[in-house]
């Protein structure tokens, strides 16, 4: 008889404690899914740029932003939106369009001699070859410049980069 009654006591304190873990698991779980709904976490993007010290996604010609320091690039009237780039949409250039960026002090891309630990520039380029001996210059940084992104001859599909001191 005492061995019903304690195996009866066991068997209502182990369905307690189910009960009582899975009401806690049920708990846990909400408050993290709320948690992860509020913090959110960084996209691949983000997390590739988030040392970086400018960041223009070039996806709108009108709207050039940094979205690191809230500055504006410039680019002239040419600069066309492009439906299909990279990640979203893109700018494309043609012949005489640019996009100027402002100035860039103490920078390894402007000026080589600040540049102590080395530097990395990022950026998708898509571009066409010219039918002609055309040199067309797509990236320049500095003012000697420092960087030159360029392609020598247009009927060439390599690109070439120029580094000055």
């Amino acid at each position: 008889m005492m061995f019903l009654l304690l195996y009866t006591l066991f068997i209502y304190l182990y369905i307690y404690l189910l009960i009582y873990l899975f009401i806690y698991l049920f708990i846990y779980l909400f408050i993290l899914s709320i948690y992860c709904l509020v913090v959110e976490t960084p996209s691949p993007l983000e997390r590739l740029t988030s040392d970086a010290l400018f960041h223009w996604p070039l996806d709108n010609p009108i709207n050039i932003k940094d979205l690191k320091f809230a500055r504006w690039a410039k680019g002239n009237s040419m600069a066309q939106l492009i439906d299909k780039g990279v990640r979203d949409s893109a700018i494309g250039l043609n012949n005489n369009t640019w996009i100027d960026f402002g100035e860039v002090y103490n920078v390894c891309l402007a000026d080589g001699h600040s540049c102590l630990q080395g530097s990395t520039l990022g950026l998708w380029i898509k571009h066409t070859n010219k039918e002609s001996d055309f040199e067309q210059c797509f990236l320049e940084f500095g003012e000697v410049p420092g960087i030159i992104l360029y392609q020598v001859n247009g009927s060439f599909e390599h690109l070439s980069v120029k580094v000055n001191k």
